[in-house]
């Protein structure tokens, strides 16, 4: 026999060997089986070893405790005056989430309020009572239009902030940094001691009164402080 044969020979018993599968065939069960192996399953799921068999007595005494449970938590539950009502408020026009609330000091009524909006930015209403309030877009071109939180000065009711980026499931909208306004929220510039890495998600910030600190919590640089205002 010639060498190209034997190689064609060799060839043919290779690839005759590689598919050939010893993994096994999975059969697939018909419905019958199916629902006894789900009782079977159930069976081992609820048997006690050491009785030797399935409590089923128990069964009945674990439903009662389940409810004994829920009436307490019933019981403690505070009186439905007491529960808070919500009315929606609207923008509901705009898509994405609210990740930021805050009510402007500076309205003695407590009506102008401002939202920021996870991929939608920075909107105010005038009067957050009435049944629809007219939301309005504060700035389209800011840099990042993430929204995660805002805080006024105590002392100064014009300067606020303004944290970008969401940081919750994975970071899904990142940020550019932290806004400031002295203006009240009329024109926003971006701190440029907050354009790193540590400012990416800021999830939280606040102000404390007495210094006029602010303080920011954020996903990657943790929790971060200024002494002079940014």
């Amino acid at each position: 026999m010639k060498l190209s044969q034997y190689i064609s020979l060799s060839i043919i018993l290779i690839l005759g060997y590689g598919c050939t599968s010893n993994a096994p065939v999975t059969k697939k069960l018909t419905q019958q089986q199916r629902v006894e192996h789900m009782l079977e399953l159930e069976f081992w799921r609820t048997y006690d070893p050491a009785l030797g068999y399935v409590p089923r007595e128990r069964l009945r005494v674990a439903v009662l405790q389940t409810r004994a449970m829920q009436q307490a938590m019933i019981e403690r539950r505070a009186p439905d005056d007491l529960i808070p009502k919500f009315n929606e408020r609207g923008p509901n026009d705009i898509g994405g989430r609210t990740r930021a609330i805050f009510v402007d000091m500076r309205d003695a009524d407590g009506k102008k309020v401002w939202v920021g909006s996870v991929s939608g930015g920075l909107y105010v209403t005038e009067d957050i009572t009435v049944g629809r309030p007219d939301w309005k877009n504060v700035d389209d071109y800011l840099e990042n239009l993430s929204v995660s939180s805002i805080v006024q000065d105590f002392d100064d009711h014009n300067i606020m902030y303004m944290g970008t980026g969401e940081g919750y499931g994975g970071g899904i909208a990142r940020g550019v940094g932290i806004f400031k306004s002295v203006d009240g929220g009329v024109t926003w510039e971006l701190l440029s001691s907050t354009e790193n890495s540590a400012f990416r998600f800021t999830r939280s910030m606040a102000i404390q009164p007495e210094t006029g600190f602010v303080y920011a919590a954020t996903g990657t640089g943790g929790v971060l402080q200024s002494k002079d205002g940014g």
